[in-house]
């Protein structure tokens, strides 16, 4: 008797190999069943952000919307699965509007140190790009694709302007150097969507996009789409990268703008390139085990404050050291240095202040050189509209300095907020 087919329902992703001979094979690294189901249950009702896809006319390199003769690759979105490579819209152009967030991992773009083996550099950056969303409080779905390439998707519960979402997604490419931004660069970007077939060479499929957890787990994820916390506590990560990318449209600073960026609970910190990083290590000691090298701290309130001090100075958020000070946390052994949390927020607050006066943290980063991902044609799925006559005009909203979060408001603190840019 032959073994029970396995239902669609149950079918799991098989683990993706490096690429070489077997991935030429036709299906090797996903059978058609799974990448039917990815396609028709993920990718038509949640990636794509209007009712249409694009067929590649030579077999996955390009993706125009019609020929020079007039003849449409563009055609209306089906549930059932393209038997050639497709995309979908990542946003709609129409409305400049989406839900979609999408980073584009290209193995091309891993560094020359990780030549071996770039899928598994790709595959560990993608590990810690979903971790980082996850510690902001969302999550997102993940595939692979034969190449070795990965794309990274966070849905968001309410459409959101399409060059904010931009914006983000270049803010992301500053910090991990294989995002390849051209997706997401306009209103008329593409992306293989999951279970989308990839590539065809001498009329046989290399593979499909292969989601790197089941469909139904898949299906939870994008029932659960990210809200406004979660979009306000990655600006704030990000805090350094996007003043970077701002710092050549920003106005002088208003005479009453608080000295430093404040987070989605309206409290100071110094947003740092690359994000939170450990303590020094004589201060991670102390901090961990309440020890006080007495010959370098004459007390503790000189100790507390210096491993305030040095927190602050590493990018992290008052926040994250509450946590380490709670039950459970790393460093219970001095949460009773400070006998209230208004005394933390004091002595906070003087970090910052000492940080922000030594490191200058709070002047907004100089220009570096363009991401290359804006630059170069790279991936070649957006290329069917480059005109940019459908972008959306960048929000005002994003040229101020201070915290983009909706539950801070200024004004209740006195501060008149900086002026805007028109």
């Amino acid at each position: 008797m032959s073994p029970r087919r396995q239902p669609a329902d149950e079918l799991q992703p098989r683990r993706a190999t490096a690429p070489g001979p077997a991935a030429s094979e036709p299906c090797a690294l996903l059978d058609r069943d799974l990448a039917a189901q990815a396609w028709a249950r993920i990718t038509v009702p949640h990636i794509a952000q209007r009712r249409v896809m694009r067929r590649s006319p030579d077999g996955g390199l390009n993706f125009p919307r019609s020929s020079r003769s007039g003849y449409r690759y563009e055609v209306a979105l089906r549930a059932a699965l393209p038997d050639r490579p497709a995309t979908v819209p990542t946003a709609d152009a129409r409305t400049g509007l989406g839900r979609l967030l999408v980073l584009d991992l290209d193995a091309s773009r891993a560094p020359p140190w990780a030549a071996a083996d770039r899928a598994a550099h790709v595959a560990a950056v993608a590990e810690r790009i979903v971790a980082l969303i996850a510690e902001c409080g969302g999550r997102a779905l993940v595939d692979v694709s034969p190449s070795g390439g990965r794309h990274v998707y966070v849905l968001w519960a309410a459409p959101r302007p399409h060059a904010e979402s931009r914006r983000l997604v270049r803010a992301f490419a500053r910090r991990f150097a294989v995002v390849d931004t051209s997706p997401m660069e306009t209103s008329d970007g593409q992306i293989r969507g999951p279970g989308a077939p990839h590539r065809s060479q001498g009329g046989r499929l290399t593979g499909y996009m292969t989601l790197t957890c089941g469909v139904r787990e898949a299906e939870e994820i994008c029932a659960q789409p990210c809200g406004p916390q979660v979009w306000a506590r990655l600006h704030d990560e990000f805090a350094a990268e996007l003043a970077a990318l701002d710092a050549p449209a920003l106005e002088a600073r208003h005479r009453d703008a608080p000295a430093a960026p404040l987070d989605e609970r309206c409290e100071p910190f110094c947003a740092r390139p690359g994000g939170r990083t450990r303590l020094r290590a004589d201060l991670e000691e102390t901090a961990r085990t309440g020890r006080v090298d007495s010959a370098r701290y004459p007390s503790r309130s000189e100790a507390r404050q210096a491993v305030l001090a040095s927190a602050a100075a590493r990018g992290w958020r008052l926040e994250q050291v509450r946590g380490e000070l709670a039950a459970g946390g790393a460093w219970t052994a001095i949460a009773n240095w400070w006998r209230d949390d208004a005394l933390l927020r004091a002595e906070w607050t003087k970090a910052i202040a000492h940080t922000t006066r030594v490191t200058g943290h709070a002047r907004p980063p100089a220009p570096i050189a363009e991401n290359p991902a804006r630059t170069t044609v790279g991936n070649r799925v957006r290329e069917g509209d480059t005109s940019g006559r459908h972008d959306t005009p960048p929000s005002p909203t994003v040229r101020t300095f201070v915290s983009r979060s909706p539950l801070c408001d200024l004004s209740f603190r006195g501060i008149k907020p900086p002026a805007l840019t028109k």
